[in-house]
């Protein structure tokens, strides 16, 4: 899981998202590859049971294909959530 931001000039810019890539965003977003991290799925459900967070349509693939390949090219991605990726993936 990683945070989307408003983009700002000290911004990660490996992946920026713009308006029209997905509905929740509505301006330039930058991926935050250092706040990646990984949950457990009982943990997400329960979040959602209680309010705290709410679900999204998902993404389209080739947005989701561009997320995914930046989370290996960033600088600012944790190398241990680089390896726990690629064998998921």
């Amino acid at each position: 899981m990683v945070m989307l931001v408003t983009e700002k000039s000290y911004s990660d810019t490996t992946v920026v998202l713009e308006l029209g890539d997905h509905p929740f965003v509505r301006h330039r977003t930058s991926v935050s590859y250092s706040s990646a991290n990984y949950f457990r799925t009982d943990r997400i459900e329960r979040a959602i049971e209680q309010g705290w967070a709410v679900p999204r349509d998902p993404l389209a693939t080739g947005v989701l294909r561009q997320l995914r390949d930046g989370l290996h090219s960033s600088p600012f991605t944790v190398q241990a959530i680089k390896e726990y990726c690629e064998g998921r993936w």
